[in-house]
């Protein structure tokens, strides 16, 4: 299999890496002179503009800054190949919308980086809601968080895309992740509120702690945590029901089930030596496979997880409860 590698960062990196131990021929495209030396030592083919016309790839995978990532899919339109775009799908919710439908008109395959829907543990939280473990979903809670100097050492951390608000960076879309996540496991929100800092711990120019809530239909309100700013990454759920308490934590590998009439504690997943990459891996995997057929599920769920931090930017100007007005369609896709 065929497959372009656009942009050579972190996790264009990563996922060249992976499509390489998944048999795929993998070739890069990237401008930076730096990425460019790297991705050659690392033993792979490096392409241009020009020569990617000419060739014949299965898969195009997108990991440019979020800013360019649809600028970069249009001109990929006439290509005939799947496209995979890295998360946030963009950092305009407009520009998602007018992509989705020029994507559904053609019948392409596009696919979005939701990779925690991957994850082993996360997925088990799915698992047991589905199956009514906890009955109806009372409270959620959703905790992502790091400190944004310790991600890279020895680069400016001021600098980085995640860093810089032109490039599409902020903890709400940099942690766009939770966003999809609440969506996966309780659908679209019908009113959204937010409050958020400026980057003024850190330095930066985007947003570095932003504060989520999503109010449902039928009483249920879940808040996500966003932030640049704890000491050590933290990543966690914990989804609250009539029958009991459901949580995932990542710094434990364990996600667990607690149920209220027998007042005992279940392990749903546990893996203490769990690689994170299994995730990624996990993730392209179901997406080689899904590739003769037109796929579009995980790039509907993107744009609604774009239509929350629309909604959440709009509340943190006006102070307001927003009305989510989204469709929700394939919100909890699988």
């Amino acid at each position: 299999m065929q497959v372009v590698v656009i942009g050579y960062g972190s996790i264009g990196r990563r996922h060249a890496h992976n499509l390489r131990t998944l048999k795929a021929s993998v070739a890069i495209l990237e401008p930076d002179s730096g990425a460019q030396r790297r991705a050659k030592e690392e033993g792979f083919q490096l392409i241009t503009w020009d020569s990617l016309q000419s060739r014949p790839s299965q898969l195009i995978v997108i990991a440019t800054p979020a800013t360019e990532h649809l600028s970069t899919a249009s001109q990929l339109l006439s290509e005939g190949a799947a496209l995979f775009i890295e998360k946030p799908l963009s950092h305009s919710v407009e520009a998602a919308q007018e992509f989705v439908q020029i994507a559904g008109e053609r019948s392409m395959s596009v696919f979005v980086g939701c990779n925690m829907r991957f994850h082993p543990g996360p997925a088990a939280i799915k698992q047991a809601l589905d199956s009514q473990a906890i009955g109806r979903v009372l409270s959620a809670r959703l905790e992502v968080g790091s400190y944004m100097p310790d991600w890279r050492p020895g680069k400016d951390y001021r600098h980085s895309v995640s860093a810089r608000v032109d490039l599409g960076g902020g903890t709400l879309l940099e942690h766009v992740h939770e966003i999809d996540m609440v969506h996966w496991f309780l659908g679209a929100p019908d009113k959204v509120f937010a409050l958020q800092s400026p980057g003024k711990t850190l330095g930066i120019e985007a947003e570095e702690l932003t504060e989520v809530l999503l109010q449902y239909t039928d009483g249920c309100i879940a808040s996500v945590h966003q932030d640049f700013i704890q000491p050590y990454r933290q990543r966690r759920y914990e989804l609250i029901g009539e029958l009991g308490t459901l949580g995932w934590d990542a710094r434990l590998n364990e996600a667990w089930h607690f149920d209220r009439v027998s007042g005992k504690k279940q392990t749903l997943w546990k893996n203490e030596a769990f690689d994170v990459n299994e995730m990624y891996m996990n993730q392209f995997k179901s997406i080689l496979s899904a590739l003769k057929t037109p796929q579009q599920d995980s790039l509907k769920a993107a744009v609604a997880a774009l239509h929350t931090v629309a909604c959440a930017r709009v509340s943190i100007q006006t102070h307001a409860l927003v009305p989510w007005e989204g469709s929700k369609e394939s919100v909890c896709h699988p």
